[in-house]
This record gives C-alpha cells, sequence and structure tokens, in this order.
C-alpha cells in the first residue's frame, strides 16, 4: 500500500508479506491508515470524503512572504500544493505548541516572519492486491500485472511469464477551487494517465465484487434493513425472512386492532374527540373511537423492525434489552456478527480500533479468530490483547518525532542472543505498544519500586505517565536482567524508530 499526501500521511509505504496489525501512539495515524485502505475498496467508503483528508503541513515564509522559507512535516517528494491561509501565530507545532511556544523566544527576533498551511492539490492511495481466485482473477482480466519480489508490480516488459500477478487499484482525491468541489476517483493505474487526467475506472460492482470486508461494529441484533443481522439473514434464505416478517406484521396489525377495540381505550379516544365537538369538526363525518387505529410509523413493515430492539435472558434478571447488559455483551455480540459477514473465502478484513469495547480475553480471541479465517487482516487498535494474536514481525508501530508520522516493523529475528530478548515482547514490551516512550529497568521489582515513587509524587509535579512513559523490565528472574537492557532497548528501538 502506498499513499500520498492523505490525511495526516504526507508519505507512507508498506509491503505486508502477511496479516498486519496497526499500533502506535496516538495521533500517528491508524484511522487515517485503515481509511485509505477502504477508501480504495470499499465502495462505501468514498461518501465520507473532505476536504480535511488532503494533507497539509506549516510553513515558514521569508520576509516577503513569497516563498518557503523553512517547512514543517512530511508532504511526500514531488506533490504539488495549495496553500491555505493561516496566521502565524496559530501555526501548531508537533506538540500541541505555536512556532513561537517551541522556539521559547517571545522576541520579535525570535518569531518567523510569516506561517501558512500547505495543502496538496491531490492525494493519492494505491493498493496492490495478489493472490487471487479464479473468479476475482477473471474479474480484473487486462489490469494484471507480473508481481516482483518487492511487493511491487513490474514495470519491466520481459518479465518471467511464471511470475505471480498482481493487480494495482488507486484512489484519487482532488479540490477544484474554481467550483469549490472535491472530485474522486477509483482507477487501474496500469491502464490510466494521471497526468493526462485519463482514468480507466473501477466500478462499483467490480469493488462489490472483491472478497474484501470491513468490520462495523454497531449495535447487534438488528432487523432493520441494512443492519448486520438482517444482511446475514438475506443471505441465508431472503425468502424466509419476508415471509416471517409478513407474518409478525399481520401478527401486530391483528393485535393493535384488538387494542384498539377495547373498551378503555375506546373510551378515552371518544372522550378526547368530545372536546369542544372535535371528532364532528375534523374529518367528513362525525369521527368516533371506531375510526381510530394505532401503528408503527408509516405502517410498513419497514418502521416495525426498526422499532425492535434485541432483549436477553442471561441470569435471575428476566428478559431484559440488549443495552441493560452492559456495553462488553453487545461489543462481543456486535463484533461477532460482522465476523460472520466477514466469511468470505480469502477475504480481506479492516477493523479500526478493533477491541475498544471488548474485555481483554474476548479481544484476543476474537482477534486471533479473523486472523485464522481471513486471507489477510488489517487491525487497528490501541489494545495489546489483540496483538498477542498476531506474530511480531506483523505488528506495525505508528509514531509521530517532530510532528512527522512514520511506521516501524520488526524484522524476523535468527540470532539466538536477540531471541532472548524476545520472551519480552508479550511480557513487557506489548503493554508499552501504545506508549511514546519505554523506560527500561533492570527487573520487576525495579518497576515496582519505581513506579510506587513515581505515584507518590507531589501534584505539582507530573508522574512518568503523563509524559507518555511506560517502565519495563528486563529481566524476570531474581538475578535480575541488566545483561539483557541492551537487547531489550534494542528490540523497543525498532519499534520506536
Amino acid at each position: 500500500m502506498l499513499i500520498e499526501g492523505f490525511r495526516g500521511w504526507g508519505h507512507l509505504d508498506v509491503r505486508p508479506g502477511s496479516h498486519v496489525l496497526v499500533a502506535g501512539v496516538p495521533r500517528a495515524g491508524r484511522t487515517d491508515l485503515i481509511t485509505a485502505l477502504a477508501r480504495v475498496l470499499d465502495p462505501d467508503a468514498a461518501r465520507g470524503a473532505a476536504l480535511s483528508d488532503l494533507h497539509q503541513r506549516p510553513v515558514v515564509l521569508d520576509g516577503a512572504g513569497s516563498a518557503p522559507a523553512q517547512a514543517v512535516g512530511d508532504v511526500a517528494e514531488g506533490q504539488t500544493e495549495a496553500v491555505a491561509e493561516a496566521p502565524a501565530a496559530d501555526v501548531v507545532g508537533a506538540e500541541g505548541t505555536t512556532e513561537e511556544e517551541a522556539s521559547g523566544d517571545n522576541s520579535a527576533a525570535g518569531r518567523p516572519d510569516a506561517a501558512v498551511l500547505q495543502r496538496v492539490q491531490a492525494a493519492q492511495v494505491e493498493v496492490t492486491l495478489t493472490d487471487f481466485d479464479p473468479d476475482v482473477q477473471q474479474l480484473l482480466e487486462g489490469v494484471l500485472e507480473p508481481l516482483e519480489a518487492s511487493g511491487c508490480a513490474s514495470e519491466d516488459p520481459d518479465a518471467s511469464a511464471d511470475a505471480p500477478l498482481c493487480a494495482r487499484l488507486a484512489y484519487r482525491l482532488s479540490y477544484d477551487e474554481e467550483a469549490e468541489t472535491l472530485e474522486s476517483v477509483v482507477y487501474f493505474p496500469a491502464r490510466s494517465n494521471p497526468a493526462l487526467g485519463q482514468y480507466s475506472r473501477v466500478p462499483a460492482a467490480t469493488r462489490r465484487m472483491l472478497p474484501v470486508v470491513t468490520l462495523d461494529a454497531g449495535q447487534p441484533l438488528q432487523l432493520r434493513a441494512g443492519a448486520g443481522l438482517r444482511r446475514i439473514l438475506d443471505e441465508r434464505d431472503a425468502k424466509a425472512g419476508t415471509a416471517a416478517f409478513d407474518a409478525l406484521a399481520q401478527a401486530v396489525a391483528e393485535a393493535v386492532s384488538v387494542l384498539s377495540a377495547s373498551p378503555a381505550v375506546a373510551e378515552a379516544v371518544n372522550a378526547v374527540l368530545a372536546v369542544g365537538g372535535t371528532g364532528e369538526r375534523i374529518g367528513d363525518a362525525p369521527l368516533t373511537a371506531e375510526q381510530v387505529g394505532f401503528r408503527a410509523e408509516d405502517g410498513s413493515v419497514a418502521a416495525l423492525l426498526r422499532t425492535l430492539r434485541a432483549a436477553l435472558h442471561l441470569d435471575a434478571g428476566g428478559m431484559l434489552g440488549l443495552a441493560q447488559h452492559g456495553s462488553t455483551v453487545s461489543a462481543v455480540l456486535s463484533m461477532a456478527e460482522a465476523m460472520l459477514l466477514a466469511t468470505v473465502p480469502g477475504a480481506v478484513v479492516l477493523a479500526d480500533d478493533f477491541g475498544d469495547q471488548l474485555d481483554a480475553p474476548a479481544t484476543e480471541h476474537l482477534a486471533a479468530l479473523l486472523r485464522a479465517r481471513s486471507g489477510q487482516v488489517w487491525l487497528s487498535t490501541r489494545r495489546p490483547e489483540a496483538a498477542r494474536a498476531f506474530e511480531p514481525t506483523e505488528v506495525i508501530r505508528l509514531v509521530r518525532h517532530g510532528g512527522v508520522r512514520s511506521h516501524h516493523q520488526l524484522t524476523l529475528i535468527t540470532d539466538r542472543k536477540a531471541l532472548v530478548a524476545m520472551r519480552q515482547w508479550h511480557t513487557q514490551l506489548l503493554a508499552a505498544l501504545t506508549a511514546p516512550t519505554v523506560a527500561i529497568t533492570e527487573g520487576p521489582h525495579d518497576v515496582a519500586v519505581l513506579s510506587m515513587v513515581d505515584r507518590r509524587k507531589p501534584p505539582s509535579s507530573l508522574p512518568l505517565s503523563a509524559h507518555g512513559v511506560r517502565l519495563v523490565a528486563s529481566g524476570t528472574g531474581g538475578e535480575g536482567g541488566i545483561s539483557q537492557i541492551p537487547r531489550v532497548a534494542n528490540l523497543a528501538r525498532q519499534l520506536v524508530g
């Protein structure tokens, strides 16, 4: 996957060998990465396009204000930029400070002459797909290209005929300043020339045929149109589902008719109609309770289904609405529903903020199920339990340094001494997956003592956690682990950059 100028990413080139677990520090771009993938592969995702999707960065201009003197950010090389006005005092630095605060100098001599935000004219996301089943490969006939060992499509006309095939799909978002409109297109780069405005567009029907599933953990067990449970029902037996809904509508209509005719309800309705002759004035003929009925919204089956909510009988409390059972029950059911929809052979599964509402065991278990059942998984998460279901080399950690985003990934370790340090991956480093800084101590006793001292600081002094620092131990045994500190530090550095 290649990103140029999309949201907070000026440039990103990711070439995973298998599954991907995206983690990292806050504001490092987890959601932006998953959203970029969805913009290319999910035909419904482009509806959320906004001007803020175009990458922008603060740029300090020279005294004349005619040309950039210094740029802060990571706009990709070769990207053209449009300038969006921004006063110098409002330009935010890497960690939320103004340029003036970052310089530490409040004098006129220490201030930059001027600063503006520069926005790229177009955002580009390109995805390379491979390992197709025969039906999908036939669907992409004419745009297939040889795949290099580097994971990119080969431009060599003499590429080996035995090379595996791949297909590139790209999403391009641009802003027309004159018309003040956003324009997006998904196209096949192999048959397009963006420089000349020539695009071989990917039909929405083609993208819907791709085995791509976006997990959307919403309110579970809903029967309304478009909801997860309704989609599962329609896929299994749509005709039987329609018959069941019609029977429900008929039963409700009969029950409501009995309700309307009950003496107590009819008496109350007639009392209202009798006030000031209301029943005689609002119709062509005198209106009584016999002409008044009740129904859900517009009376359609769809309106009736929209009012239904799942209820569960889990314990002695009886049948209670799903919300009364707590957020964890809803989250587990929602994720199970989404995973059932993702059971497409060889599917590419996308999920953002996976496990946020789940308990720790459920997060690890469901992540492992997705990884085992899918062709490729792209999950972003804040939970170390989700990462436990993946190989260490499948974890991509996103970081920010000086306001610039970057990504890091562990390489396959074969050195025996380095493998010893890998023991700390699950026991220590996973807990620090979202921490900007890792402080390594000799052993667990040091972590306990230093943490206790840190917590007893006066209120005026912020603890280490407030600065994004996570304490970890290099050894777990009674003999201490001072000799392991360099190896654990090296392992942590691979994920920090």
